[in-house]
């Protein structure tokens, strides 16, 4: 078994896993969001018309990146990186910026977690401990992974390219 990736008295990430997130998060915006800022979209949208295909083609390619990452940590940490990578892909489709994009995850991944300790009411600190992504709350990053691709394939299929 890997060493440990959580702090065992915060229940933090430990630093190599956060800056693992923090790469894997702008991989994960940058291969579609970097599509936009050059331009490369519309021939992507050329090849598929019905815009979901690119999207799962490109989620394909990210997990196992996000998986290599993890080597050396428990496999939980490659579940959750490859979470963080399709909300970061997710949250490219929905935004169509790269330094937007990667600003809104990176805030979610390491913003929302720290403003627990500033929380007043101790039931809103613990919300919004609950309701954050991490490698303890599985379950919570995956719902905020869903959301994130739901918007954005929703906006993807609506939106035009241009």
């Amino acid at each position: 078994m890997g060493t440990t990736s959580v702090n065992v008295l915060t229940g933090q990430p430990s630093a190599g896993l956060q800056l693992g997130q923090a790469v894997i998060a702008v991989a994960g915006v940058q291969i579609l969001a970097g599509e936009y800022s050059t331009g490369l979209i519309h021939p992507t949208m050329l090849a598929f018309p019905t815009r979901w295909p690119a999207l799962l083609a490109k989620a394909v390619l990210l997990i196992p990146g996000a998986a290599v990452t993890a080597i050396g940590n428990r496999p939980r940490d490659a579940v959750y990186l490859g979470l963080i990578a399709l909300l970061g892909l997710g949250t490219a489709a929905l935004i169509r910026n790269a330094v937007t994009a990667a600003g809104v995850v990176l805030t979610v991944l390491f913003v929302l977690p720290t403003m627990v300790r500033w929380m007043p009411d101790p039931d809103w600190a613990t919300f919004l401990y609950r309701a954050s992504p991490s490698p303890g709350h599985l379950a919570t990053t995956a719902a905020w992974t869903a959301a994130a691709l739901l918007l954005g394939t929703i906006t993807l299929l609506t939106r035009r390219v241009s």
